[in-house]
């Protein structure tokens, strides 16, 4: 269970971080307009 759980939270974090560079990336273009 220790193996699933470590899975979750690496999950969890790839999904903030894209998250993260999506919200980046949109507020590039928002300045750049």
């Amino acid at each position: 269970m220790s193996n699933a759980s470590n899975i979750k939270k690496d999950t969890i974090t790839a999904k903030g971080f894209a998250i993260q560079v999506y919200t980046e990336d949109f507020r590039n273009d928002y300045v750049s307009l």
